[in-house]
């Protein structure tokens, strides 16, 4: 039996969170969740994960922060950065491999492969 790819979900919004959690479970993966930035960068150099989905305003360390942390680490897991913000600095982008606003709905993340 083969494992279930394992995505890394962080927000500080609970709803979010649970939202992205129960769909992606739903949908076959299993799910890890932080609620801020130290834990979601813990949890990536703890376990194994196939993907990150990220939010940039997390509390203790930003997501652009957090993403360079985890792209050190290990540098073949995509990260996806999400935020309402439509323009973020450069550097906040330049460790991950997508940005994805949050206006967009929960669903739109079944397109998610690992």
């Amino acid at each position: 039996m083969t494992e279930k790819p394992v995505i890394l979900c962080a927000d500080d919004t609970s709803t979010m969170l649970q939202g992205r959690k129960m769909l992606l479970e739903k949908n076959g993966y299993r799910v890890l969740t932080a609620a801020n930035g130290n834990e979601a960068v813990q949890a990536f150099v703890s376990h194994t994960v196939d993907l990150v989905l990220l939010d940039y305003r997390v509390p203790q360390i930003d997501g652009g922060v957090a993403a360079i942390h985890m792209r050190a680490c290990k540098p073949d897991v995509p990260i996806a950065l999400l935020s309402g913000d439509e323009s973020l600095p450069p550097s906040a982008l330049e460790a991950v491999d997508a940005f994805i606003f949050k206006s967009e709905p929960v669903t739109s993340l079944k397109w998610i492969t690992c």
